[in-house]
Parts: structure tokens; sequence; C-alpha cells
């Protein structure tokens, strides 16, 4: 199994160094949180449409404590360049609010640019409710005259962007299609209600556990009944996303304590048993977030005063890194 990671956003610290420098020894990683794909509601800064929307190369760009939605992103070329320094392969999602023409560009700019074969994928967690996207693609799905349920119209829509993605990847770069872990429906419905199966590599799913005992329980579950599917459509199972997900007061205790790494260990065991070819950990670096009620934190490398630290969970995925 190959191991990469996404690489996060980090308030206090310049953005591409910081995330470049702990990202090393990483296959893959991914650019969610850079392209600031996900969730671009109707007043954020950033619903490039056209190629030229997108944000421009002028050195390295912060993300310094604004709102989300007024943060532009890195530029896809910055995105590029620290795939090449790092030599891993590139993991890119189109934003769903880009024409045909400018999807286009952004993928040959990525296949351009890229010394090992990049990832794709249009948009990410479309079935998830919290986001635009979901809304937004089930409204066009609506528009091109299915009589469906919101959720079903998003899915035919990303099931049908999909295929037009990989018409221009063609075999130049991997294609991926994103369900969620809990409900394999999700995955079935477009795998079954098109042929999108024919045009992708894989099928993939974030792992996240918020207990020690989900890990060889719901979670392994979970896995095995998605790496069924994934062998019945020809495909590979693959996670973009997986760690934990543990909230609470206690969470920075936790965060730094070696049980996080025998539960890591224990994770990247069973995905591997499981038969997952690829998983991304999220994310590289992050900032703790913990008041007196509530806490979460996800890096690998943890900050509290503006320099990285190694998380325990970070030698558990050393030890597994091929």
């Amino acid at each position: 199994m190959i191991i990469g990671a996404k690489l996060g956003h980090f308030p206090d610290l310049p953005v591409i160094s910081k995330q470049t420098e702990c990202a090393r020894g990483f296959k893959i990683v991914g650019f969610l949180n850079w392209a600031h794909t996900v969730n671009a509601k109707p007043d954020s800064v950033y619903r490039p449409v056209n190629f030229s929307d997108l944000p421009q190369k002028t050195g390295g760009r912060y993300y310094s404590g604004q709102k989300w939605s007024e943060w532009a992103g890195i530029p896809i070329e910055t995105q590029i360049d620290t795939a090449n320094k790092l030599g891993a392969s590139g993991w890119f999602q189109i934003p769903h609010t880009m024409t045909d023409e400018a999807i286009e560009q952004f993928v040959e700019t990525v296949i351009d640019g890229c010394d090992h074969r990049p990832v794709f994928e249009f948009s990410n967690e479309v079935w998830n409710s919290q986001f635009m996207q979901y809304h937004e693609l089930a409204a066009n799905g609506s528009i091109a005259g299915a009589d469906l349920e919101p959720l079903k119209a998003a899915l035919l829509v990303l099931s049908s962007e999909t295929i037009k993605l990989r018409s221009i990847v063609q075999d130049r770069g991997d294609v991926v299609l994103c369900g969620q872990l809990a409900n394999v429906w999700i995955l079935e419905f477009m795998l079954q209600n098109s042929e999108v199966s024919n045009y992708i590599d894989a099928i993939a799913v974030a792992v996240y556990y918020q207990s020690s005992e989900q890990i060889d329980g719901i979670l392994r579950r979970n896995l095995e009944v998605h790496k069924e599917l994934a062998d019945k459509h020809g495909n590979e199972l693959w996670v973009y996303e997986f760690g934990s997900d543990i909230r609470g007061t206690r969470v920075v205790d936790i965060n730094r304590s070696w049980a996080a790494y025998g539960d890591y260990d224990k994770l990247i065991t069973i995905m591997k048993n499981t038969g997952v070819k690829r998983a991304l950990a999220y994310s590289t670096v992050s900032k703790y977030i913990q008041t007196a009620e509530y806490g979460r934190a996800f890096g690998l490398y943890e900050s509290s005063s503006g320099d990285a630290v190694e998380m325990p969970k970070m030698a558990a995925i050393r030890k597994h890194m091929e």
C-alpha cells in the first residue's frame, strides 16, 4: 500500500515551506486544502469558473487566520512545483464550478508540469450536504431533467463529470471516484446506474475513527464491504483521507500520546490487509484546536507556538511507508 498525505492549511507559518518540509517521504500528496476546492459558497472569493480565475502564481501565499471563504488558495503551479520537489504524485481535485474548457486547461497544466503520474478527482465529497458542491450539483441534476431526490441527482452529475474527466486525462493520469465509508450505497448507486466504473482507476473513501474500538470493528467491516464492491467492478480501493477524529477536552493529550501510535499502526495494518492500494493521511501539519469544552487535532505534525512537532502517529506511518 502506498501511503501519502494531504497538505493542511497552517495559520501561523508560511504554508509552502513548512508543509513541504513535513511531507518529505510521502509518495502522494493531496492538495484539497491548498486548492480550497471544497465548499465554494456563493459569497466565497474562490469560485473559479474560468481557468484564469484560479489564484495566480505570485510567490508564497499564506492562510493568515481570515475567514476560510475569504482565502483564494495556493496557485496550481505552486502545487505542481511542491509535488515535484517532494518526488511525489499530486492528487488534484477539480472545482465543481469550472467550465469544461477550464477543466481541460487545468488537467493539461497539471499533466504538463508534473514529474510523476497525477491523480484527478472531480470535486470532493459530493455526497456531503454540508458542502455547496452537493447542493449545486443536485440542482444541476434536476435541471438536466432527472426527476430524482437531490442526493441521487448530485451523484449522477458526479458520475457524468468523472467520465468527462477521463476523456481529458486519457491514460496520462489516474481518475478516482469518492464515496462515503459509512454508506456503501453512495458508490453502489453510481457504479450501478452509470458506466463510470469503466472510466476510473479506483473508488475511494475516508477512514476516520472516533474511538480505538472502532478500528477493528465498524471501520474494518466497512472497508471490507467497499473492497468487495471495488473488486466486483474491476476497480482498486483507495482511501482519500484517514486518521483520528477523536474530539473533546483531552484531544491534545491523546494526540501527543503513544496510544495514537498504536491506533495508527492498527488502522494502517487493517487497510493493508483489506487490500487498500493507496491511502492519504489527514493531514501533514495543523494547529491544535483546544478550548475548555472542545478540542480537535488532525496533524501528523502539530503546532501550538509556530513550530511543527512530530506526533507519535507519524512514527506509526513511517513504520509502514514503502
